[in-house]
């Protein structure tokens, strides 16, 4: 649901704003990729992305903080779990159904 979600705010901004230089599948996997891997000219692409969007905004920020909290391999299990706790808390308090629902399954594992 979060990713269709996602994905149709992307159409309809790429629909509404002058973002042609890419294809919808091409922007999708430039939000996907981990922001510390993109190139400078990305990074700035999509960042006047996520400008047009809040929706977009919040979605790509939790993705990355929760990619954040997958790559702390060096961390003890009960951190990962208390920050995969918070980020569950964070995202369930934004009001973004598919985010609060996504989040309410990930708790499952914490």
């Amino acid at each position: 649901m979060m990713r269709t979600l996602g994905q149709k705010e992307l159409r309809d901004i790429l629909e509404s704003k002058n973002f042609s230089s890419k294809t919808t599948k091409q922007w999708w996997a430039l939000l996907r990729k981990n922001s510390e891997s993109l190139t400078e000219i990305e990074a700035k692409e999509v960042q006047q992305l996520l400008h047009a969007s809040s929706l977009l905004r919040t979605l790509y920020d939790f993705y990355q903080s929760l990619q954040k909290i997958w790559e702390r391999s060096s961390a003890s299990a009960e951190d990962l779990v208390k920050e995969l706790q918070i980020w569950c808390e964070r995202a369930q308090a934004t009001g973004i159904t598919p985010l609060a629902d996504f989040s309410k399954y990930l708790a499952r594992f914490a």
